[in-house]
């Protein structure tokens, strides 16, 4: 499959979210154009030498995939329409925001998951802290005495559980990560 080209009208923040989220998924940026040097995606788009653009024929003559607006203008959206190759695909500001919802939702998921693993990786300290010292205290009292030993042997059986369990959350941490 050949790799899919997408240039970017509008240099906003909304740009700028959209773009890099593209870029970790190693999308290829064709450029990106605003009237403004300084617009966010514009500054981005230099750091990672994107081509950018004032004006957005300079971007429609290059080979473009797909074209995202973002400019929030009809007129803008009209003109890109006539003015690009009927090959390339255009979403507009109405869709590429939506995909901006989209985008942050997963960023506040991976927020979340990466909090929740942090609590799980606390948690399994706490739990190792407080096994040890038991499992100590255990061994003691069943060495010194056969007749507790009996009575021991569940505790120690399900001490033994949650030392299984603990090095399941492990695992678990470490599939998340």
């Amino acid at each position: 499959m050949a790799e899919m080209k997408i240039g970017f009208i509008g240099g906003g923040d909304g740009a700028l979210k959209i773009m890099r989220h593209l870029l970790k998924l190693d999308f290829k940026i064709a450029g990106v154009v605003d009237i403004s040097d300084d617009a966010p995606a514009m500054r981005e788009a230099r750091q990672h030498h994107i081509p950018t653009y004032k004006k957005m024929e300079d971007l429609l003559s290059r080979p473009c995939d797909l074209i995202i607006e973002v400019t929030g203008r009809d007129s803008v959206a009209k003109e890109v329409e006539e003015k690009k190759s009927p090959r390339t695909g255009l979403l507009r500001s109405q869709d590429a925001r939506f995909l901006y919802d989209i985008i942050s939702k997963e960023e506040e998921n991976s927020r979340v998951i990466a909090r929740q693993i942090e609590e799980i990786i606390k948690l399994r300290q706490t739990l190792s802290e407080m096994l040890q010292p038991l499992k100590e205290a255990f061994d003691s009292l069943a060495s010194g005495n056969k007749d507790v030993e009996g009575t021991m042997k569940p505790m120690m059986e399900s001490m033994e559980k949650l030392t299984k369990e603990t090095q399941r959350s492990d695992e678990l941490v470490s599939t998340i990560h």
